[in-house]
This record gives C-alpha cells, sequence and structure tokens, in this order.
C-alpha cells in the first residue's frame, strides 16, 4: 500500500524582511510613513534625518480630516493579514457591519456574495473581533459584552463567568441565581455587575479624534493625458550617515561590534531601497486609476472599478493594490480626493459612495415610487448586485423616504 505523506503537509507563506517592510510602508500614508522613518533613524545610527526647511516642509496642502470608525476597522484589518482572500472576505465583512457595529449577516450569506470557504470567512471574523474598539463585528450584545472583558480582564476573571454562563440570569438581573450557580455571594456579583456599565454596546458609534491628511502626490494636465506626480521630497529627507559608514572599517572594532554594525547598516539601506520602491508602485497604482476614471477628473461620472483590475494592469497582488489605496489621498483638478472612493462596481471593493449617487439618480428617474427590492434589481444593470436589506441601510443613511412616503 502507498502512503502519501503529502496529505498532512501545509504550505505556510514565510515573507522576507525586505516584503515585511515594503507591506508596512506601502500601507502608511505619507505622514505616518515620515513618523515610521524618524522613528527608525533613532534606532539605527546609519540613518539620518535631514531637518533642512527647505527638504521637510512638503507638507503644504495638509488638511484635517476624520476618520470613520469604519475606516478605522479597515485600516486595522489591513495590517493584521497579508492574505489576500482573507481581505477580500474581510472588506465586505466590515462594509456590511450595522451601523452600531454588530455583525448580523451569517455565515452562509457572506458566503453566497464573496464565495469564501467557511473557515476564510471565520478566520476573517476572528480578526475582526481582535481590532479596537473591543467589540467590534459580535453577532450579539452578549458576544459584543464578552470580546470586551476578555480584552480589558481576560477569560478567568469572574465578570466573563457571569455574561459567559449566566447570560439569561444576568438580563433578568437575578443576581441570586447568578451566586448561586457561580458560588459566590450576591454582593459580589452585584459589585463585579457595575463594571459592565464601563463596557461599550455600540463599538462602531464611538468617536474618533480628527487627524491630518497630506495627499501622497497631485494629479495634473500632461500634454496627452493626466499624470500622477508623487510627492519626492522624502527623499533627501532620509539618507545614510556617511561618518558611521566609514566607521564600520575601523580596525579597532571587535568582531561582534562589527557584525552588530554591519546589520544595521543593511537594515538602513534596505529601509531606503523599500521607501524608493514604496514610490514607485504608489505611482504605478495611481496612474492606472486616473487612468481608469479619467472622465472623472474631467469633470464626468465614476464608472466601475476592482481591485483586481488595477492588480493585473501593474502586476502586483490585489493585497497590495488594497494596502496602496488605504488611508491615502490625492490633489487633483476635483479638490482632495480619497483614492479609495474612486473604486466601484464589486462586492468587498464596492465604493459606498458610487452606489449611494447611484441610487439616487435612480430614485431621481422613477415614475412610480420604487421599493428597495425594485431599486436592487435597477442596481444591477450597472453591474451592481447587493440585497435589498443594503438598499434600506444606504437609503435610510442618506435619510431618503421610503416608497410609502416618496
Amino acid at each position: 500500500m502507498e502512503i502519501k505523506l503529502q496529505q498532512g503537509l501545509k504550505t505556510k507563506l514565510i515573507l522576507s524582511p525586505r516584503h515585511q517592510i515594503f507591506l508596512t510602508l506601502i500601507t502608511l500614508p505619507v505622514n505616518e510613513l515620515v513618523e515610521y522613518v524618524k522613528n527608525e533613524a533613532e534606532e539605527n545610527p546609519f540613518l539620518e534625518i535631514d531637518y533642512d526647511v527647505e527638504k521637510t516642509e512638503f507638507i503644504n496642502y495638509e488638511i484635517k480630516i476624520e476618520e470613520t470608525p469604519r475606516e478605522h476597522i479597515l485600516r486595522q484589518f489591513h495590517l493584521s493579514t497579508s492574505d489576500e482572500r482573507i481581505i477580500e472576505i474581510g472588506d465586505f465583512i466590515i462594509e456590511n457591519l450595522e451601523d452600531d457595529g454588530y455583525l448580523k449577516m451569517s455565515i452562509e450569506e457572506i458566503q453566497s456574495y464573496t464565495g469564501g470557504k467557511k473557515e476564510e470567512i471565520e478566520k476573517a471574523i476572528e480578526i475582526l473581533h481582535s481590532l479596537e474598539p473591543p467589540g467590534i463585528g459580535a453577532r450579539d450584545l452578549r458576544e459584543c459584552l464578552l470580546l470586551q472583558v476578555e480584552r480589558i480582564y481576560g477569560r478567568k476573571d469572574l465578570l466573563y463567568k457571569i455574561v459567559e454562563k449566566c447570560w439569561e440570569l444576568l438580563t433578568h438581573r437575578k443576581y441570586r441565581k447568578i451566586g448561586k450557580k457561580l458560588k459566590v455571594s450576591p454582593s459580589v456579583i452585584k459589585e463585579k455587575i457595575e463594571e459592565i456599565k464601563k463596557l461599550n454596546p455600540h463599538p462602531l458609534s464611538s468617536n474618533l479624534p480628527r487627524y491630518s491628511v497630506i495627499p501622497e502626490g497631485k494629479v495634473v494636465k500632461g500634454k496627452d493625458k493626466l499624470e500622477v506626480q508623487i510627492e519626492e521630497k522624502i527623499f533627501p529627507f532620509l539618507k545614510i550617515n556617511s561618518l558611521y559608514q566609514k566607521y564600520i572599517k575601523n580596525p579597532a572594532l571587535t568582531e561582534k561590534e562589527k557584525k552588530f554594525l554591519e546589520m544595521k547598516l543593511k537594515k538602513a539601506r534596505m529601509l531606503l531601497e523599500m521607501v524608493e520602491k514604496r514610490q514607485k508602485t504608489l505611482k504605478n497604482i495611481f496612474q492606472e486609476i486616473v487612468n481608469h476614471q479619467k472622465d472623472y477628473f474631467e469633470g464626468g461620472n465614476l464608472v466601475p472599478l476592482k481591485e483586481k483590475e488595477i492588480a493585473e494592469k501593474v502586476g502586483v497582488s490585489i493585497s497590495t493594490v488594497s494596502r496602496a489605496i488605504n488611508r491615502k489621498y490625492l490633489l487633483t483638478p476635483r479638490g482632495i480626493v480619497k483614492i479609495k472612493d474612486l473604486f466601484s462596481g464589486g462586492i468587498g471593493n464596492m465604493s459606498r459612495k458610487f452606489i449611494v449617487e447611484k441610487i439616487k439618480e435612480i430614485l431621481k428617474n422613477e415614475k412610480k415610487p420604487l421599493s428597495d427590492r425594485e431599486i436592487a434589481e435597477k442596481l444591477k444593470e450597472y453591474g451592481i448586485d447587493i440585497s435589498t436589506r443594503t438598499v434600506n441601510k444606504y437609503r435610510n443613511k442618506e435619510g431618503i423616504l421610503n416608497s410609502y412616503l416618496r
């Protein structure tokens, strides 16, 4: 009998140090990139920051913007995995969270829209549950509180046991019965339950602080097409310290000291190389996006666009495109544009703004009040396949009346 050993083997993607640095850098918007580089320079004597005003004052069109809670979750999710399929599923799940942060869609529903495997969806939900604020992606209030209690107090804490094992008794305030079941006095139970008031039953509705946004570059009119110019002033901003580079050749150094310095120098050069690669990759990706949305920048409307299309054009992974457009902005003829808003048309990569515009367009031309189901059917004509429930959610968020009241 032939024994097939390969059945028990699993492949595991191991990223090289270069690729790990690249994935980190391409995810960061330019203002966070500068802070990252500064921190690296503090720890690496071979990295030097040039604080010449002319070279570092590239924040000449800084704007203040508020990151929505949903964007905050998306950003964390993209930093938590490099698995493209998990990112696609995660994007879809986060896009379809309820406004309070709960996940009401079943695994079967998510499967029907994304084509994901059960274990992939469960993995995406597991990652979602590990993000901030705690409780995000919970299926109900009990799970929301459990996620928060576990993060703050740990699973061994009495409060976790109360929520996990005595939920029905807790909702009816049966403190004596809870105490009896867990063999703890009712007074201790009551005191412990007071800590629930510190938890947030609506994790997605939390307010986030405003932060600075610096466009990665700008879109300008060239001779034959619109051209993307990426901010290049980061390059003189960071360089190799020539004095330390010479010092590494000092014969007085021990072998251990020399190896340590060589390792630091190698890391410094790698960082410079990956910063340059980041700039080139962003430019290529942004240029393809602008080419595709040329009509929009010339005063027209957005056309459907998926991350997969750009990935294929540029010759990179969907994950790289997803990271490259995350929290990035461009200065364009139509003002400051969030790059992610230029995408539309595919479940999991769909622009909410684009869908809302199409819903409004459909309602503007309706001859009789259309139901949410009929709107969903009309949207399919634009290549937008979303559920009646999602139409209802978007319509209500925009303050658009239902068919009975229109």
